[in-house]
């Protein structure tokens, strides 16, 4: 009994453990991470740097943007890319000097899409 309990115990924390590796090596070279569709990466600026560099790379694009607001903690761009899919970017600070920028681009999340796009910002940046 007392070792079905353990196993019941410690299971999930392996597991948790081992969902944070598998993260870990999607973010890879690129410092992009992919989760569940979406691409995630971390930018050493303040979020409204980033919003403004992310707004002019979706211009460089041609991405039309059709909705977009942020303040220093959190913003979010909606936009539809050429070929009609849209996609949604959202900012959120996470510490001083630093955003995490998301994007998912298409219904389900198209990891070349969501990297072309950080390619763009990374050139703005």
């Amino acid at each position: 009994m007392k070792r079905m309990l353990l196993l019941l115990m410690v299971v999930p924390v392996v597991m948790s453990l081992y969902g944070c590796i598998l993260a870990a090596v999607a973010v890879g070279a690129t410092g992009v991470m992919w989760w569940k569709g979406e691409a995630a990466k971390n930018y050493p600026y303040p979020v409204m740097k980033t919003y403004d560099a992310t707004l002019a790379a979706l211009k460089d694009a041609e991405i039309q943007v059709y909705e977009k607001g942020a303040d220093a903690v959190s913003g979010k761009i909606e936009g539809v890319l050429q070929n009609g899919d849209k996609v949604h970017i959202k900012f959120d600070a996470s510490g001083e000097n630093v955003t995490k920028v998301r994007i998912r681009a298409g219904r389900w999340g198209d990891r070349e899409k969501s990297e072309f796009i950080f390619g763009k910002i990374d050139k703005r940046m």
